[in-house]
């Protein structure tokens, strides 16, 4: 009979068990790092729709006679009329319409360089009190996401 007390070491059955157990819990790590990056890309992406919106909405506070009069109305996977002039620096005079366009034509490129699925428009309303009511809509796909749904960031605002 062999005496367990004088026993030394491990079993074979004891390393399999520890080294299953070890190998569940990397496995349960792994997956949640996977998680962590697929929210991380959305949550990036979610942010740049939202700096597209503000950014458009800064130029149509900057030129609120375009603004008012509709000049930046867009629907979704519209084109801009052309042609698009060069408004950037100070020598350039650019009427309300000229300057609508080439933003407009700047806000496109910047969303289809931050995503190629992006998307989006802008509409107008002036309310009673005189005021520009904008509702601006950045839509793209997002790739991670199990149905691969449109994602969407609406910003509404007052100018």
């Amino acid at each position: 009979m062999i005496n367990i007390s004088n026993q030394k070491g491990f079993t074979l059955i004891e390393v399999l068990v520890t080294a299953v157990v070890l190998g569940v819990g990397i496995l349960g790590v792994a997956g949640l790092q996977i998680y962590g990056i697929k929210n991380t890309h959305s949550a990036n992406e979610r942010i740049q729709a939202s700096y597209l919106a503000n950014s458009i909405v800064d130029n149509m506070r900057a030129n609120p006679q375009a603004t008012r009069a509709g000049l930046y109305d867009i629907v979704a996977n519209g084109t801009i009329v052309l042609p698009i002039p060069d408004c950037i620096g100070e020598d350039k005079n650019c009427t309300p319409a000229e300057l609508a366009r080439f933003d407009l034509n700047k806000w496109k490129s910047d969303m289809n360089a931050l995503n190629a699925s992006g998307d989006g428009y802008i509409l107008t309303e002036i309310n009673p009190a005189g005021y520009a009511e904008v509702t601006v809509t950045v839509g793209w796909s997002d790739p991670l996401t199990k149905d691969a749904t449109r994602s969407e960031f609406v910003l509404r605002v007052r100018v």
